[in-house]
């Protein structure tokens, strides 16, 4: 496989030590809408624009003593910091939590879900 692997997925908010999550899943709704006008042929006329949103969804390991108020976050980073160590490449800013669930299961360790939003989208192309 040519190329380098990415590396860890980390949320930075103010005041916290860095979080390491274990996985990252994210949607945008483009809040498009059809036009439809007057035209001859009975067709759209096209699409209006509409303000993007992400929805993230965030795992990570539920830790046995000092966890966060989850709830509580808000104008979090997430980014990747390369294997190398070098400088962090943020994907989205202005993070915010909208949902907290927990996991836990009989083998294997116990898992936070988080529901967040953000207000920009960096990386990721």
């Amino acid at each position: 496989m040519a190329g380098q692997v990415v590396g860890q997925i980390i949320l930075i908010v103010d005041g916290l030590p860095v979080i390491h999550l274990k996985s990252l899943d994210y949607t945008v709704n483009t809040n498009r809408e059809l036009a439809v006008g007057m035209s001859p042929t009975g067709t759209p006329i096209g699409h209006s624009e509409g303000t993007k949103e992400y929805e993230l969804e965030i795992e990570v390991y539920v830790p046995s003593t000092g966890d966060l108020q989850w709830e509580d976050i808000s104008n979090g980073i997430i980014g990747l910091m390369p294997r190398d160590g070098g400088v962090l490449a943020p994907l989205f800013t202005g993070c915010f939590t909208t949902k907290v669930g927990t996991s836990f299961q009989e083998k294997g360790s116990s898992i936070r879900k988080i529901s967040m939003g953000a207000t920009l989208k960096v990386g990721l192309g």
